[in-house]
């Protein structure tokens, strides 16, 4: 028996000189779509597939199937409700990015009497960084240069954007949480195979603690849009410190050494 289409059949067969008759009932379901895996290829028409498909242009890898919407981001659930089948790393790596002028005068740098409510951006359980990248756009917007990666201008995200546009059907691009750096770094090997495949730029290495310490030992640090550390209140001032993603530790950096020189990756979610 060959189905030829989604419904109910019954297939009867007659065993004639005995007049032996049989009946079977038959259900056929339509085909239901996996949907996208972590490592699939993300097109430019919004697409996902497992093989590459070399008639359409990657913008990345899948990187996780959680559903975005139901991640924790009021803005990104209010802006793009229908992303809902996971988030997508982009082929592309910015490599030494200063978060602002601010990283050069203390190591990584405070957000320190700024007036600023970093409540908006601290929550590192938080899985999507797209309301945190806004909420650092806007506070670049008063403070001119203090978070260099976001400046509507020259930024990370606005380079990105605009030499890699985002299919309609997902967010804009936007630097990662560290909760999305930490998804992304579990699943690191499959989407480097991804990356590597179509030329793109592979998620670092973890780093060789046998390596001189030298500059290198920041070469898998990755900048992350949410704030770390402890809220501290003095008067109206507020402190909250920036630390990078440390691939080989699978959180926050435990030192400031060069943190305020790393790596960007930028993602969106689908």
């Amino acid at each position: 028996v060959t189905a030829v289409g989604a419904g109910n059949a019954v297939i009867s067969a007659v065993q004639a000189n005995n007049n032996i008759t049989r009946t079977c009932n038959v259900t056929v379901v339509a085909a239901v779509s996996a949907g996208p895996a972590v490592g699939d290829y993300y097109y430019s028409d919004g697409t996902t597939s497992a093989e590459l498909d070399a008639t359409k242009t990657v913008l990345g890898v899948v990187f996780s199937v959680n559903n975005p919407v139901l991640m924790g981001d009021a803005k990104l659930a209010e802006d793009y409700p229908g992303c809902t089948h996971g988030y997508v790393v982009s082929t592309v790596e910015y490599d030494k990015q200063d978060w602002g002028s601010v990283s050069y005068q203390n190591g990584h740098g405070y957000y320190n009497g700024i007036g600023y409510d970093a409540n908006l951006i601290v929550d590192q359980d938080k899985a999507n960084g797209y309301g945190n990248s806004l909420a650092h756009k806007d506070l670049n917007a008063s403070k001119p240069d203090f978070c260099a990666m976001f400046n509507a201008a020259t930024g990370v995200v606005a380079t990105h954007t605009a030499a890699v546009p985002a299919p309609s059907s997902a967010s804009l691009w936007y630097v990662p949480s560290y909760k999305e750096m930490q998804m992304l770094t579990e699943n690191r090997e499959s989407v480097n195979v991804a990356l590597e495949a179509v030329g793109g730029v592979k998620i670092a290495e973890p780093y060789k603690w046998e390596d001189s310490w030298d500059e290198q030992r920041s070469s898998d640090w990755y900048w992350t849009s949410t704030i770390f550390g402890t809220w501290y209140e003095s008067g109206r001032s507020y402190d909250h410190s920036k630390y990078a993603f440390d691939i080989s530790k699978g959180g926050w950096t435990t030192s400031q050494q060069n943190s305020a020189k790393c790596k960007v990756r930028i993602i969106l979610a689908f």
